[in-house]
C-alpha cells in the first residue's frame, strides 16, 4: 500500500512539473537560436567607435553648419547591386536611378523585393556590394573617412515605418529633447505647421504638452505618422535648442 501511495504521488508530481520542464526546454531553445545574434551584438559594443561629428556639443544656431544645399542637381544610382552576408541571393542587381532636386518619387514592389535595402543605401546606412552612388558629382561612401558622407547625412532626414515614442509630450516627441525649457518653441510651431499636425494640436486642451502614452497609444497611426515627419522636419535642423546666454 506505501509503494503505491508513494508512485502515485510521484506520478502526479511529475505531472505537474511537466508544463514547467516544457517552458524551460522552449526557453532554452530561443535563447541557443538567438545566441549568435547576441554574441553580435556584444562584439559589435565593444569595438571602438571612431567619432567624427562637425556638430559643436554646445548645439548652438550660430555653429551648426548647414547643408541642405548640398543636392543641387540630382541623385544618381549607377550599376547598383547589393546582397546580404551569407544569402547567395542578390536583393539589388544593376540598379540604375536617376532622382532630380525637387522630385517627388514612389518606390513600390512585392514583399522581399528591396525597397527598404534601396532606400538604405540612399541614407548611407549601409553599403551597396557594387556600383556607385553620386550626389551631383560627389561620390558617397558609408565610409567615415569620406567627408561627402557626413554632408549629405546632414542634408536627409527619414521617417520609418515603425515609430517610436516616448510615454512623454509631443513637443518631447518632436524635439528629441526631454527638457521642456530647452526647446525652441518658434522651431517647434514651424515643424508642426510644416506636418500639418497643427489643426490636431490646437484641439487639445494641453495642446503640444498633450502626453502622448508610451509608443504613441493615445493617439491614432495618422497622428503618430505626422509627429514622425515633424520630428524628421525639425531636428535635420538641429535647432531646437534654445540660445544660452
Amino acid at each position: 500500500g506505501n509503494i503505491f501511495a508513494l508512485a502515485a504521488t510521484l506520478a502526479l508530481g511529475l505531472q505537474r512539473l511537466l508544463p514547467a520542464l516544457q517552458q524551460s526546454y522552449s526557453a532554452w531553445a530561443g535563447l541557443k537560436s538567438t545566441s549568435d545574434s547576441i554574441d553580435n551584438v556584444i562584439n559589435y559594443i565593444k569595438n571602438p567607435i571612431p567619432i567624427k561629428s562637425n556638430y559643436n556639443s554646445t548645439r548652438s544656431e550660430e555653429k551648426i553648419p548647414n547643408n541642405q544645399d548640398f543636392l543641387k542637381e540630382k541623385l544618381v544610382l549607377s550599376n547598383l547591386s547589393f546582397s546580404y552576408p551569407d544569402s547567395g541571393i542578390e536583393t539589388l542587381r544593376n540598379i540604375n536611378l536617376e532622382i532630380k532636386k525637387g522630385e517627388r518619387i514612389g518606390i513600390k514592389g512585392k514583399t522581399g523585393a528591396g525597397k527598404s535595402t534601396l532606400i538604405d543605401i540612399i541614407l548611407s546606412l549601409i553599403p551597396p556590394n557594387k556600383g556607385t552612388f553620386y550626389i551631383d558629382n560627389n561620390e558617397i561612401k558609408a565610409d567615415l573617412e569620406n567627408s561627402n558622407l557626413s554632408k549629405w547625412r546632414e542634408s536627409i532626414s527619414n521617417v520609418p515605418q515603425n515609430i517610436y515614442l516616448s510615454n512623454a509630450t509631443i513637443a518631447e516627441n518632436i524635439a528629441l529633447i526631454f527638457n521642456i525649457k530647452e526647446i525652441n518653441v518658434n522651431k517647434l510651431k514651424e515643424a508642426i505647421i510644416k506636418a500639418n499636425l497643427d489643426d490636431f494640436i490646437k484641439s487639445l486642451p494641453n495642446g503640444y504638452l498633450t502626453n502622448v502614452g508610451d509608443q504613441g497609444v493615445k493617439l491614432s497611426g495618422g497622428q503618430i505618422q505626422r509627429i514622425a515627419i515633424a520630428r524628421s522636419l525639425a531636428v535635420m535642423n538641429m535647432f531646437f535648442y534654445q540660445r544660452k546666454t
